[in-house]
């Protein structure tokens, strides 16, 4: 999340102090999280719906779009319209690209099967805060 901020930022914000821009990952990571949660758990759900994977994805964003304008409105409060505009441009784009692959891959023979653990692990808050920037995620 913070590599994201910092390139929606632009090249002023980037050189914010560390300070700052720990506050704002942190006021945005939990709607982050709950937005994750929330298309993680819509892709599940239509696992056995027939549709492609492209079409299971956007549905979980727009089954979850409530989120999505939590996450918006929080990151323009913080950050401004602009820079909240490029954030979430680039969030939508990986979110939607990480949903399809986990579509795909929840939808394998091998994770049918039990061969492949095709499913990403998603952190909640009972698993406590994000790693800082550069730890690995449990």
């Amino acid at each position: 999340m913070t590599a994201l901020l910092l390139a929606a930022a632009g090249p002023s914000t980037a050189r914010a102090d560390d300070a700052r821009t720990r506050q704002i990952v942190a006021a945005l990571d939990p709607l982050r999280r709950a937005l994750t949660v929330c298309t993680v758990d819509r892709i599940a759900q239509s696992r056995d719906s027939g549709q492609t994977a492209e079409a299971r994805a956007d549905r979980a964003l727009a089954d979850c779009g409530d989120k999505a304008t939590d996450l918006r409105a929080k990151a323009t409060d913080l950050l401004g319209p602009e820079a909240a505009a490029r954030l979430m441009d680039r969030l939508d784009a990986e979110t939607r690209a990480a949903l399809v692959e986990s579509a795909r891959l929840l939808g394998s023979d091998a994770v049918r099967s039990g061969g492949a653990a095709g499913w990403p692990r998603v952190l909640t808050d009972r698993d406590g805060p994000s790693p800082a920037p550069g730890e690995r995620q449990p």
